[in-house]
């Protein structure tokens, strides 16, 4: 008997699983699979975006430093470009984690080292910002002074009493102070005139005036050279300050930065280095223990350093009439030096000139990690021997060699011989690779012992040419000579040491300057 449709088993079997199939919990909040790549990527990406930010502002400084050529500039900015690159591959791998994690070793190596390369360049920028005087003004400091137990309390109690002043010395600056000072007393107060700063400071001293004007520096100066005058004598009661042009904003000077711009990597220029040993430091006006004309002609690779001794006897254009050791003019500034030293090489121009603080210069030396300096001659000074030939001395050697000259043949031609090797020999040493390797440390040192005109563009063109083109310089040297005699100077009455000057010397390395700046090879017989 055939069964009823309601008897047939309607139930279908449920269809195999496929093998190696896996359940699928729909209930489960696991996260899936890629989850974990994406949480690695995002310290990953920060990673990235900081080292990228590093060596950006890493390139921007070193830019800004522009002691690079442009042909090391592309390379630095290609080397630091690729190993950007590498490190995005490294850190994106999501197959091989021995790769990301050298990734980010590598990111953290290149970061380190940007920082590092930044703060020494930003250094290195901010130092030689600091040496280089670009500003169009600087401030005098006019001091108003008084004998020590003078009952004066402020320049109010000065009505009416007459000021001394310098007629020529200074004068603008003073000229501003009587300005101010007649301000606060409300009437221009009388003045007394005085020629050299000497006859003032007498005046003073023996009650002649009750008050002086005196640029600080310039009395600070005097005392260090006046046996009978210290400072406990006097008491400043107003320090006035007062705005003067620079030198490089003059026309008339003998520096001439109104004229087109030296072009260092090209163009050659007269540099006055001037040498300064003061306990007040790098000061406006000191006495120039060292005077050398340097003629540079970066074309020839020829420098020509001429020594003219301290104690030359010379016309400045303070003393008028009077004639004057060199060593004071730069008790009026460097600018009387300057004007000074033109004036004797026949009008000769001098475009920069730098100064320094000759006790700092062992600081300079050292961190060029010292210098191969020539000796004429063997001699002993506080227990250190210097040998006929090359030394290599340290900062503190150098210095005592420069300085000595007592006990030596020739005294102070001598110690102007030795000063000019020392020289010589550093600018030997920062004319070659030497100066890249030491260029921080360089720095460092030359930071408040230091002073330039030469624009910032020009000696950063001088490091960029020497880098680029390479080749050793001619260094030669020459030193103007006289008659030893002794006579009154004009800022020191009484009878001193001056050295009368060969003019047929004197005329001799004049002519030697103007070859190297004509481009002329130079040869200078040996005595």
């Amino acid at each position: 008997m055939a069964k009823k449709p309601d008897d047939i088993n309607t139930e279908i079997p449920a269809p195999a699983a496929p093998e190696h199939s896996v359940p699928i919990d729909f209930t489960s909040d696991a996260p899936s699979s890629p989850a974990p790549e994406k949480s690695r990527s995002v310290p990953a990406l920060i990673m990235v975006f900081a080292l990228f930010a590093v060596m950006a502002v890493f390139f921007v400084t070193v830019v800004r430093l522009n002691v690079l050529p442009h042909f090391y500039l592309l390379a630095l900015g290609a080397a630091l470009f690729v190993l950007f690159l590498l490190v995005v591959i490294l850190t994106w791998n999501r197959k091989r984690k021995v790769l990301t994690v050298f990734g980010i070793i590598l990111t953290v190596i290149l970061a380190a080292g940007c920082i590092f390369g930044t703060v020494y360049a930003g250094k290195a920028v901010s130092t030689l910002e600091q040496i280089i005087r670009k500003k169009e003004k600087e401030t005098v400091d006019i001091g108003v002074f008084v004998l020590k137990d003078d009952p004066a309390a402020s320049v109010a109690d000065l009505a009416g009493v007459p000021l001394g002043r310098l007629q020529t010395v200074d004068r603008e600056e003073t000229d501003a102070a009587v300005r101010k000072i007649g301000e606060l007393l409300q009437a221009s107060p009388d003045t007394v005139r005085y020629t050299r700063p000497t006859d003032m400071l007498s005046a003073l001293l023996d009650g002649s005036v009750r008050a002086i004007l005196m640029n600080r520096s310039l009395i600070l100066a005097m005392e260090s050279n006046l046996e009978t005058f210290s400072m406990d004598q006097v008491r400043q009661l107003e320090l006035i300050e007062v705005e003067k042009a620079t030198q490089e904003a003059e026309p008339e000077s003998p520096v001439s930065p109104e004229a087109e711009p030296v072009d260092a990597a090209s163009r050659p220029f007269i540099l006055y280095i001037a040498g300064i040993d003061d306990r007040h430091g790098l000061t406006a006006h000191s006495l120039t223990d060292v005077n050398i004309l340097a003629a540079v002609n970066p074309q020839t690779h020829q420098i020509l350093l001429v020594n003219t001794p301290r104690d030359y006897f010379v016309h400045t254009p303070v003393s008028g009439e009077e004639r004057d050791k060199l060593t004071h003019a730069g008790l009026y500034g460097v600018d009387m030096s300057i004007r000074t030293l033109s004036d004797l090489y026949g009008g000769l121009n001098i475009d920069y000139y730098f100064r320094v603080d000759f006790s700092g210069f062992k600081a300079i030396i050292d961190a060029l990690g010292g210098v191969d300096v020539y000796s004429d001659r063997t001699f002993t000074v506080d227990d250190i021997t210097f040998t006929e030939g090359m030394n290599h001395m340290t900062g503190y050697q150098a210095l005592v060699f420069a300085r000595q000259r007592k006990g030596l043949d020739g005294g102070d031609r001598a110690r102007g011989i030795h000063q000019m090797a020392v020289i010589d020999a550093v600018l030997k040493k920062v004319s070659s690779s030497e100066l890249l390797r030491n260029f921080f440390p360089l720095m460092n040192a030359v930071a408040g012992n230091f002073e330039t005109t030469v624009p910032y563009d020009t000696l950063t063109a001088l490091v960029q040419r020497q880098l680029t083109d390479g080749g050793k310089w001619n260094f030669k040297t020459f030193s103007v000579d006289g008659t030893d005699s002794v006579s009154s100077t004009f800022s020191f009455p009484g009878e001193r040491y001056v050295m009368l000057p060969n003019e047929e010397l004197v005329a001799y390395a004049r002519g030697l300057l103007q070859d190297v700046l004509d481009g002329k090879e130079i040869e200078i017989p040996t005595p």
